[in-house]
């Protein structure tokens, strides 16, 4: 038997400072001798996520003591997130244990959410709950990224799972930051206030997450290109408004891109949210009252739950009459006032 595998770190230094990683150790000499280790680092030092960003690039990251990119970041928000009053607070659920994630603020209809670095990566949230963030959301705005030093070795490493999960998922991700993400992690940092010991378990760990962040820093970079937009943009699945002008309605397609929290359900905001779409085709803006809102669910609910779930809305749609452009012509007349 062959085994070829392949590793960012050589056979010494694997699951460094893992826990109970005296368990491994008797395994790496075996792994020594008996496979062939082949370093690429001296011949090939290109990163090429950084290639990627080091050419065309677009405004998706701002840093504080640059001129105006406090404006220009949240004047990229506002496009996005334009009224705070009509803003959604998002409620997502883990898909391993159903645990409530909480968006603070977001736009349904362009699947669009706005956090502070705080609310993120300051509390107890991990790989699970930034799954759940990505799977629900395109866009993701992160505020106010400072510089992370031993003191916030939790916080940075949250921060590294939370781009790993919005770049496996083909997020676009907008960050305001205290500095140039190569500089957003200093390890070396001294600092007094650890004894000797803490001090030197708390270096081990910070070169750990040094190793870690060097990829977050590449990562970023990629994002910030106009080739990973293009992408994402590409690959991310199509928005209730790009389904609705199709020819051909596609319910299920549409259920799937109405379903952010992917509850298997529609509520008030999602459905609020498919109305505002209908209300720019058909009206040209997107100001749509709760009453609107409440004639539409009383003409999908039929089992009166609230929700509006898949059959329901196949079957509102299915016996529409006109077909697709008279959809909710009940709760959404043509001339309805701004």
């Amino acid at each position: 038997c062959i085994v070829v595998a392949t590793s960012n770190r050589p056979p010494s230094e694997l699951y460094y400072n893992g826990l109970q990683r005296q368990l491994f150790e008797p395994f790496i000499p075996l792994l020594e001798k008996y496979c062939q280790v082949v370093s690429l680092e001296n011949e090939f030092m290109t990163d090429y996520r950084l290639v990627k960003g080091a050419g065309e690039t677009a405004r998706v990251y701002f840093i504080e003591s640059c001129d105006h990119a406090r404006d220009e970041f949240l004047d990229c928000k506002e496009r996005l997130l334009a009224d705070p009053e009509l803003s959604d607070r998002l409620v997502l659920r883990t898909r391993d244990s159903g645990r409530e994630v909480h968006v603070p603020r977001a736009d349904l209809a362009c699947r669009a959410g706005y956090f502070t670095f705080d609310q993120l990566c300051g509390s107890a949230l991990g790989a699970a709950d930034y799954l759940a963030i990505a799977q629900a959301l395109h866009v993701v705005f992160v505020d106010g990224v400072p510089i992370m030093d031993l003191n916030d070795l939790d916080r940075a490493r949250r921060f590294i799972t939370l781009l790993d999960a919005l770049y496996d998922n083909d997020c676009v991700v907008v960050i305001y930051a205290a500095t140039e993400p190569e500089f957003l992690f200093v390890a070396d940092k001294k600092n007094n206030t650890f004894s000797e010991k803490a001090r030197d378990d708390k270096t081990k760990k910070a070169r750990d997450e040094a190793f870690a962040f060097d990829r977050a820093v590449s990562r970023l970079a990629e994002m910030g290109s106009v080739e990973y937009l293009t992408h994402a943009r590409e690959n991310r699945p199509p928005l209730a408004i790009d389904i609705l002008k199709a020819p051909d309605l596609d319910v299920d397609q549409l259920f799937q891109s109405l379903d952010v929290d992917n509850s298997g359900n529609l509520d008030t905001d999602e459905l609020a949210a498919l109305l505002a779409d209908v209300s720019e085709l058909r009206r040209g803006h997107r100001n749509v009252p709760d009453e609107e809102v409440q004639i539409a669910m009383t003409l999908l609910d039929t089992n009166g739950d609230g929700f509006v779930d898949l059959e329901e809305l196949r079957h509102y749609v299915l016996n529409s009459p006109k077909g697709k452009d008279a959809l909710f012509r009940d709760a959404i007349p043509q001339n309805h006032d701004r």
